[in-house]
């Protein structure tokens, strides 16, 4: 005959949360755990739990079983899966092969998990999250950490609910808390908090219209977040004489005053105009103005790719060039409208 049982996860808020599972499962590590994910990110987890296995339950192991789900069969995670020799479930799930995990731990998965799904699992499902939750619910929280200039931040546990992304009990905040977390599970369940309402922000995912550089509006610091949030993902972009121009490996350690070597001895106020391009031989890259300070570039591409100092012989330098800027753009970033933006829930006005 089937064993139901019903497990109460009670935090203190007065939260519960119903488990059932049809057999019974374990109340210390080490866990079968069915592993979510899909990018880089998440590898690096998935690294961690692989590590974990191969040690010993009198050495402190946690993870006795690990398998692994993705979203299909190119992504990082199932990459690492196959070549690991870690079983690999394909998504969506058959539920009926769920029987024998205790727990899931999901990163950077990108799909919202059925609460049928989730009742399979004894001790439910905890989801690693790049974030100080509230700060940051959504697709892209490091992105809009670096956007947003904050000087602190994290990684959030938190047990995964149906139906909403990143919103569920968190159960530790730490620079590394899932091998801390899984070593005090099932305990720590039972201490699960609920999310506060006030200071939430959402990372919402990023358009194309972020990578362009509002040379007039923002400052060279605000420039260099913007590179250093996006330009794994895409160049930040301009025009000059009205062509497309990609900006590439940003000098992102110019120290606050500098002055391009191409301005020394030129009279004050001559140099005040945003977007005005000049060449620094010291850095050998392209200078571009912002509201203050200066953003250098060692390439970009305009038709093809070319370093700083191409760029400089083949249009800079020549007369006709002289006095082109490179143009602004809006791109909603850094002020009210960006604040505005992530303080709403996707698809609320």
């Amino acid at each position: 005959m089937r064993l139901r049982l019903i497990t109460w996860l009670h935090c203190r808020h007065g939260i519960r949360t119903l488990t059932t599972c049809s057999r019974l499962h374990k109340q210390k590590p080490p866990f079968n755990i069915l592993f979510f994910g899909t990018d880089d990110f998440a590898l690096e987890t998935l690294r961690a739990l692989q590590r974990n296995r191969q040690v010993t339950e009198a050495e402190g192991g946690l993870v006795n079983k690990l398998h692994v789900v993705s979203t299909s069969q190119t992504t990082s995670v199932a990459e690492f899966a196959q070549k690991e020799n870690l079983e690999l479930l394909g998504w969506p799930l058959d539920i009926n092969t769920l029987d024998t995990y205790d727990m899931g731990v999901l990163v950077s998965f990108g799909r919202l998990v059925p609460k049928k799904v989730i009742r399979k699992f004894p001790h439910g499902i905890l989801n690693v999250h790049p974030s100080l939750l509230p700060r940051w619910r959504g697709a892209s929280p490091i992105i809009h950490t670096v956007l947003s200039g904050d000087t602190e931040t994290g990684v959030s546990v938190i047990s995964i609910q149906p139906k909403q992304f990143d919103t569920g009990p968190i159960l530790k905040q730490i620079s590394m808390p899932l091998m801390e977390t899984l070593a005090e599970c099932p305990g720590v369940l039972e201490k699960a908090c609920s999310q506060t309402d006030q200071g939430v922000t959402y990372a919402h995912k990023v358009s194309a219209s972020m990578s362009v550089v509002d040379w007039k509006q923002h400052t060279s610091d605000q420039v260099c977040r913007q590179y250093l949030a996006l330009s794994h993902m895409m160049p930040l972009r301009t025009e000059w004489n009205d062509q497309p121009v990609k900006l590439l490996n940003m000098v992102t350690d110019v120290k606050e005053g500098f002055e391009p070597s191409a301005l020394r001895g030129i009279s004050s106020g001559q140099d005040g105009v945003a977007g005005m391009v000049v060449y620094d031989r010291r850095l050998q890259a392209i200078c571009v103005k912002c509201r203050r300070g200066w953003a250098c570039f060692q390439s970009i591409v305009l038709k093809k790719t070319m370093s700083a100092a191409d760029f400089h012989n083949g249009y800079l330098s020549k007369d006709k060039h002289k006095g082109v800027h490179f143009q602004s753009a809006h791109n909603g970033l850094f002020g009210p409208e960006y604040w505005d933006f992530v303080s709403r829930p996707k698809g609320k006005s």
